[in-house]
């Protein structure tokens, strides 16, 4: 699964393979760029959060949620469309249905090198009006 965030559109995971593990169009032809692992997730702790099991943030593709174990991307999936978010997990690849222990969800968060001083990469923030749109 390749997790893509749109300039202009809600995050969305999307899987690239095709038969025989072949990449599928227009994947098979899509120039890579690659920073390797070496990367952070930095959140917005002054921006709006909610902590708990209940909260509207949690279905907002984009929003970054963090489990006792785990840390996910809300998403639309390409492969379900017209069902409820997904949750693509950040360690793994693997694309889920909402987490349902305690958790925090960030409504802004950003991607960045570990670099000196730290590079961004992409800054995202979940958006009610692009889901409501």
């Amino acid at each position: 699964m390749l997790l893509v965030f749109q300039a202009d559109g809600l995050p969305y995971c999307v899987n690239i393979m095709g038969p025989m593990n072949i990449p599928r169009p227009p994947f098979e032809n899509t120039p890579v760029l690659s920073y390797g692992t070496d990367y952070s997730i930095r959140l917005d702790h002054a921006g709006e959060c909610e902590v708990g099991v209940v909260g509207g943030l949690i279905n907002l593709p984009g929003a970054y949620v963090i489990t006792e174990d785990d840390e996910y991307v809300c998403c639309m999936d390409a492969r379900r469309r017209g069902q409820p978010p997904a949750y693509f997990d950040v360690k793994t690849g693997h694309v889920g249905s909402e987490p349902g222990s305690d958790r925090a969800v960030f409504a802004q968060w950003e991607l960045a090198l570990n670099d000196e001083p730290p590079i961004r990469l992409l800054r995202v923030q979940a958006n009610r009006q692009q889901v409501n749109a």
